[in-house]
């Protein structure tokens, strides 16, 4: 019998903010190793990793993430990039004008791939590392064309319904995160 496929799909900054709030320190993930950790018998396909580019390009943080994604790079980790988009806001008590950065396109780039690799058959399971209950339609909707969705998941992280929509939901530790740490940045 041949092995289940499993493809990773990893909303980099909602995983990353998930670490911060549930107290693990991220250290230097090599994600592959993550995937193949997680993965047990199965075969990983693909590892697809989602965020925004940090603005401006020239910076000492673009600069850290151009680092950040030649690591990915070498772990065999796809990157998919979606839109920082610029915004503002005004508070309503003092009318004191806010500017701010938002991503945009992200979660639909990572709900496509899963929706066209069910629809596709390139995977058998899916391994969704977000905490985005937003995720919960198409968790869904891949669960009804026969795929398995793997929430993965800081311990103790609030997922809300998507927690529900999924399969099973694998809690990772700070001991999964030191035993998949990359020696390199």
């Amino acid at each position: 019998m041949p092995k289940e496929r499993a493809l990773f799909l990893i909303d980099g900054s909602n995983f990353y903010y998930a670490l911060q709030e549930a107290g693990l320190k991220k250290g230097d993930i090599d994600y592959r190793q993550l995937a193949l950790h997680l993965a047990r018998n199965r075969e990983v396909v693909a590892i697809r990793f989602f965020i925004c580019p940090v603005l401006p390009a020239g910076s000492p943080q673009a600069k850290d993430q151009q680092r950040f994604f030649s690591a990915l790079r070498r772990q065999g980790v796809t990157i998919r990039l979606g839109t920082l988009v610029k915004r503002s806001r005004t508070c309503p008590s003092c009318g004191a004008v806010q500017g701010y950065r938002m991503e945009k396109g992200v979660d639909v780039l990572l709900a496509m791939d899963m929706v066209s690799g069910a629809i596709e058959d390139k995977y058998d399971v899916v391994y969704l590392v977000s905490c985005d209950a937003d995720f919960a339609p198409v968790v869904e909707y891949v669960r009804v064309r026969g795929k398995k969705v793997f929430l993965v998941a800081p311990k103790g992280a609030k997922y809300g319904s998507l927690g529900n929509s999924c399969d099973v939901a694998i809690p990772i530790d700070q001991k999964v995160i030191n035993a998949c740490q990359g020696n390199d940045s």
